[in-house]
């Protein structure tokens, strides 16, 4: 089904619309088609996938994922892996055209008249709109160019189909 390597450091997985898209169509050759998700994170240090793992008798594993494939991470987030699971067939829609949209809709409604910089893609249950399921797609986003704490944040969460469910302004 997927290989499991570890290495110290794998290769980053950045926020373009294309990379995220191409991650996103390798979750099923990678984990297999009947695989339940609990969440997929991008954010400028890389990846990762939380699923129910077979391996580990459905229990959640958080997998890092690279250009090349997926690799076992040392540590599973216990946020990634509560609330509802989606399925693989269930990713369809996020291609890279609808990924750049929300991108786009993001930092044009949250940014406004300032300058914002993307923060992260979040797809899964979202932990303060439980409306949308688990089919919930967060875009964050800040208001200086470097994470660190003098950052404000601000994001907008969209279902599987791109409409806004809600969002939070800086």
């Amino acid at each position: 089904m997927f290989s499991c390597r570890r290495a110290a450091n794998p290769p980053s997985i950045g926020l373009s619309a294309a990379t995220i898209a191409g991650a996103i169509a390798r979750v099923g050759p990678t984990f297999g088609a009947a695989t339940k998700i609990t969440s997929i994170v991008f954010d400028d240090r890389g990846g990762r996938i939380t699923i129910e793992d077979p391996a580990r008798k459905g229990q959640a594993q958080t997998f890092d994922l690279s250009e090349d494939g997926a690799i076992r991470s040392a540590i599973t987030f216990q946020l990634d892996s509560s609330g509802a699971r989606f399925g693989v067939p269930d990713l369809a829609p996020l291609d890279e055209k609808m990924i750049a949209k929300l991108e786009a809709e993001a930092m044009e409604r949250l940014g406004g008249q300032r300058q914002v910089y993307l923060e992260s893609v979040s797809i899964g249950a979202h932990p303060f709109e439980p409306q949308a399921g688990a089919q919930a797609i967060e875009v964050r986003v800040r208001n200086i160019a470097q994470d660190s704490v003098q950052a404000n944040y601000a994001w907008i969460v969209f279902d599987f189909n791109g409409r806004v469910v809600d969002y939070v302004t800086f």
